[in-house]
């Protein structure tokens, strides 16, 4: 993987995201503000906290977490890696899909959200280091699963940009 910058604004253009940036002050608010009735994205950028420290790039972060219905795991606990690199074993980039909740009554993948995991990243805000992805939205086509294959069809989510969330 070539080295990266550390500087906001230079890995910004780098990676071909000049705003990365603006997205990282935007997820800072969200940080600040979980009550706020509207998100980071959707407020002026005067509003969010100002960022101009360093950014620092993983090519991959380790999930844990409990499946009680799969019996694989020693208790029902598993751990998957997750990668978003430039170069996967001297070829095109990889970068991974991840589920993340969303609404935890419905059941199986209607619960979940889709994204592909651009970039692993962490950076320190007042003291504070924060671990996380910057994310491309994906949305299911349709209602249900695929009719011949069994499986949901999705594709990039045009309604919502790429964000920043936490890893935790």
């Amino acid at each position: 993987m070539p080295k990266l910058p550390r500087d906001v604004f230079e890995l910004g253009r780098r990676i071909g995201y000049p705003n990365l940036q603006e997205k990282i002050r935007r997820f800072l608010f969200d940080q600040f503000n979980p009550n706020a009735e509207q998100v980071g994205q959707d407020v002026p950028l005067d509003e969010c906290p100002d960022f101009y420290g360093n950014v620092f790039i993983y090519r991959s972060a380790t999930a844990r977490f409990y499946a009680p219905s799969d019996i694989s795991g020693v208790g029902g606990m598993h751990r998957e890696i997750i990668r978003s690199t430039t170069s996967w074993r001297k070829g095109a980039p990889r970068r991974d899909f991840v589920l993340l909740e969303h609404t935890p009554e419905k059941p199986g993948f209607e619960g979940l959200h889709v994204a592909r995991v651009f970039l692993l990243l962490s950076f320190n805000f007042q003291d504070v280091e924060y671990p996380c992805a910057f994310i491309q939205w994906f949305s299911c086509v349709g209602d249900r699963p695929d009719n011949d294959t069994g499986m949901w069809i999705i594709e990039p989510d045009t309604q919502y940009p790429d964000t920043i969330i936490h890893l935790n």
